[in-house]
């Protein structure tokens, strides 16, 4: 045999011996066996609840308001129909529904305007409205960080703040002899409205 003979069967073998290391390390590296495990992650968010618990709070706080006006089998109906919606799509426009409807309800239980009644609604109805927006695209089983009720928290006592002083404003002003009994509605509505747009703008702002 030849050198050059010689020297090509080394080179092939030599080419072989490679593909075959290579082969190896590729079936090394996809084995299950051989591979390393991934590595655990775990998040800690601190105290939490679920969120489900979130929602039965804000469906209790949304009865708990509706039993302070509401009279009768058919708004009773009309006023848990919101609330369910309110609690199925906390997204939706189910708690904007349910200020209206109870502002209506507050009117037409013939309640003095600026009453004790008003001043609850103006807190309760303010908190379904909030507890509403956090529970907002979350679902049922995750866990919600306790720490998260404190920025809303913070805006629900400065709007409170600012509504419970207008609230006893117009109480002022009707013992006056002026009566106005959707005075307090639209002023509880307003506020309403106008916590609902600080939570979404400051949650957009959050996401940016």
């Amino acid at each position: 045999m030849s050198v050059a003979d010689r020297a090509r069967r080394a080179s092939a073998s030599a080419r072989v011996a490679l593909f075959a290391e290579r082969l190896v390390a590729t079936a090394r590296i996809w084995s299950p066996s051989k591979s390393r495990p991934l590595p655990r992650v775990v998040a800690d968010i601190g105290p939490w609840v679920p969120v489900w618990l979130v929602t039965a709070v804000t469906a209790g706080v949304a009865v708990a308001s509706a039993a302070i006006v509401t009279r009768g089998t058919v708004p009773w109906a009309i006023v848990l129909a919101t609330i369910a919606i309110t609690v199925a799509q906390p997204d939706g426009p189910g708690a904007g529904i349910f200020a209206v409807t109870i502002g209506v309800l507050l009117v037409a239980s013939g309640t003095e305007p600026f009453a004790w009644p008003l001043y609850v609604l103006l807190a309760t109805v303010h908190l379904v409205v909030v507890l509403s927006a956090l529970t907002s695209g979350l679902p049922r089983r995750a866990r919600f960080e306790l720490a998260l009720l404190v920025a809303p928290g913070r805006r629900f006592l400065a709007v409170q703040a600012v509504a419970q002083p207008l609230a006893l404003l117009g109480a002022v002003v009707t013992g006056a002899g002026v009566t106005l009994p959707w005075l307090p509605v639209a002023a509880g509505l307003g506020l309403v409205v106008l916590a609902w747009r600080l939570d979404v703008r400051v949650g957009d702002d959050g996401d940016g």
